[in-house]
């Protein structure tokens, strides 16, 4: 698809909690591309009223870099059905001068014991690009997975199609393959992508940085092929 490149992202955030429920915090992220350099700052703080007040939680955050094309203003506010299941709205405003731009995410997860679905809807004010991922994993007994995932570009311009299944080896260490048919109505593309996974934990939308909430996923999808 015109050449091969290396592409790398790391990011780090630190938190101080005032309360049990609100914390003050930064947020430091890069990413590398072929020797060309992208990195985003930004200053959050975090409502979390999940395991004291109440299903909901929040985040406010005032960024500045190279991903937003500069100052950026970003809320999230997001709601805890139960442990494993939760559901986040997010909104992100450029704040620079003539600068007409929000980006608009939804997220939801459910975690069961048999039964993994997440996903995804990214758009952008004043353009056509939006971006949809839905993810499913079912267990057909506890060591194997049948996986089986859509991603969605341009309201259904481009799509990214995948299946296939992984094996746990041990608890937490799983090894995967996954068959990808990427088309946009004529032409196709297919691929086929094997690794190996460390599972460290089920993770939350409310702990997601920026970074993490609207930028990874278009860049790291599972599979093939990455976007860009």
């Amino acid at each position: 698809m015109g050449g091969a490149g290396t592409l790398s992202g790391a990011s780090l955030s630190g938190a101080y909690a005032i309360t049990p429920n609100i914390a003050f915090g930064a947020s430091f992220t890069r990413l590398d591309f072929d020797g060309s350099d992208a990195t985003s700052n930004e200053l959050f703080m975090t409502f979390d009223g999940t395991d004291m007040s109440g299903p909901f939680y929040g985040r406010v955050a005032l960024g500045d870099g190279d991903f937003f094309s500069g100052r950026y203003f970003g809320v999230t506010g997001g709601y805890e059905f139960n442990p494993g299941s939760e559901a986040a709205l997010s909104l992100f405003r450029s704040l620079e001068d003539g600068a007409d731009e929000t980006l608009y995410l939804l997220q939801f997860q459910h975690s069961g014991e048999m039964f993994d679905v997440d996903g995804r809807y990214f758009g952008v004010s004043n353009d056509n690009f939006s971006q949809l991922d839905i993810n499913f994993s079912y267990a057909v007994t506890p060591q194997i997975d049948v996986l089986a995932d859509i991603t969605s570009f341009d309201n259904g311009d481009l799509v990214n199609l995948g299946i296939g299944s992984s094996y746990e080896f041990t608890d937490g260490i799983a090894a995967y393959a996954k068959l990808n048919r990427l088309t946009d109505g004529s032409d196709s593309i297919n691929g086929f992508g094997f690794g190996i996974t460390f599972d460290m934990g089920e993770g939350s939308l409310k702990d997601q940085n920026t970074y993490e909430r609207v930028l990874r996923p278009l860049y790291f999808n599972e599979g093939f092929p990455p976007f860009i």
